[in-house]
């Protein structure tokens, strides 16, 4: 569905309605880290400076099914895509695209 670049790490991180959140190595062109988030997923961002990563959840009227219906998107530790730092929760949308800020405040 989307996908974002680490390049300090030269990294492809990408998502999907599959609800996994890979990390490829664009050389070899084969996934190095994956997790399972359990709901599709709509959008991806990467922060260089905070190693972290924003992934938006899809909602069920919208682009794909999800049974995290409360959850509109994680930030989760970029090293190991498992460690979630961050839920927010109550989107009445999917969200379509996730940011953060050039300062890395937010």
């Amino acid at each position: 569905t989307d996908f974002t670049i680490d390049t300090l790490n030269d990294k492809i991180i990408t998502v999907g309605e599959d609800g996994f959140v890979r990390k490829w190595d664009k050389d070899a062109r084969v996934i190095l880290q994956q997790h399972n988030l359990e709901g599709g997923l709509s959008c991806i961002a990467y922060d260089q400076g905070a190693d972290q990563v924003a992934v938006g959840f899809c909602k069920s009227d919208n682009c794909c099914s999800s049974d995290k219906t409360d959850v509109a998107f994680v930030i989760l530790c970029g090293n190991d895509l498992t460690n979630i730092i961050h839920h927010g929760h109550n989107s009445q949308k999917t969200l379509t695209v996730c940011k953060f800020s050039n300062d890395g405040k937010f």
